[in-house]
């Protein structure tokens, strides 16, 4: 199935809904990044010389993160997994992927949700812990983002960049 690219992702208000998330908390994960490898002495150079350099950096780690999630993986993410944007700390900074792959196997005992879209929750779970971290903190970000986004699911994980089919 094939979607044109949305224009943009709109709210209730038909507002563009902004990257909030990735706005909010970039600085904190680029810092903690710096020294374990995970940003190229390139990246760091371009996210420094640039302030808005990250949106452009986060869309280019999400589109990496994307290629491996079907269209039913992505609405599972977007259905299931709700970022805990108050209590967001550096937890989460290492590898983001983790949590959220923990987050998903908890959710494959409650039948109802995980016969949902029909993936195989595990399957889903080890796609997330093989992203790298600037890779599953682009999702998180886009997770957030499509929480404000007024569509359909499909028209939902299409908008916030998380499948383009």
């Amino acid at each position: 199935m094939t979607i044109d690219p949305a224009p943009a992702a709109l709210d209730s208000h038909g507002a563009t809904v902004p990257q909030t998330f990735l706005d909010t908390y970039h600085r904190e994960f680029i810092a903690w990044h710096r020294t374990t490898g995970h940003l190229s002495p390139q990246q760091l150079a371009d996210l420094d010389r640039d302030p808005n350099y990250y949106l452009e950096f986060f869309a280019q780690q999400l589109a990496t993160a994307r290629k491996a999630l079907t269209l039913e993986q992505a609405l599972t993410l977007a259905d299931e997994i709700t970022t805990p944007t108050d209590a967001f700390d550096e937890r989460w900074w290492p590898h983001p992927g983790r949590p959220i792959a923990f987050m998903l196997r908890v959710g494959i005992g409650v039948p109802l949700h995980n016969e949902r879209w029909g993936v195989d929750w595990e399957a889903l779970a080890t796609v997330c812990e093989t992203w790298t971290p600037p890779q599953a903190f682009a999702v998180l970000g886009a997770l957030t983002r499509a929480r404000h986004i007024c569509s359909d699911w499909v028209g939902t994980v299409h908008a916030t960049g998380l499948w383009l089919g």
